[in-house]
């Protein structure tokens, strides 16, 4: 049996073509969960539209959650965590996650 991640984290290069193309890698392995970086930046324009068109398009496959406050810092955005859960995965989520990790 192929093995295949329980979470991926997507941050790295921010331009929109490579943040695509990790989701889009992400979503093929049809993983649990994949999280993005920065999904509110003012400074990571790729990231904030990857994670807009995921939210407008995905959410008949995945429980999207925001995590979006921050400190104030030169009165920009940073930061932000978007998190998707495959709705196949859900309710045996953390029993899956629990029996793996302990």
């Amino acid at each position: 049996k192929e093995e295949k991640p329980d979470l991926i984290f997507i941050d790295g290069n921010h331009s929109y073509k490579f943040v695509k193309n990790d989701y889009v890698v992400a979503n093929s392995i049809d993983t649990p969960i994949i999280v993005f970086h920065d999904i509110i930046s003012d400074v990571c324009d790729g990231v904030v539209k990857v994670w807009k068109d995921v939210k407008e398009t995905m959410s008949h496959k995945y429980e999207i959650h925001e995590f979006t406050e921050q400190y104030d810092v030169d009165k920009k955005k940073y930061l932000g965590i978007g998190v998707l859960i495959n709705k196949v995965y859900k309710r045996g989520l953390w029993a899956i996650l629990l029996k793996r990790y302990s």
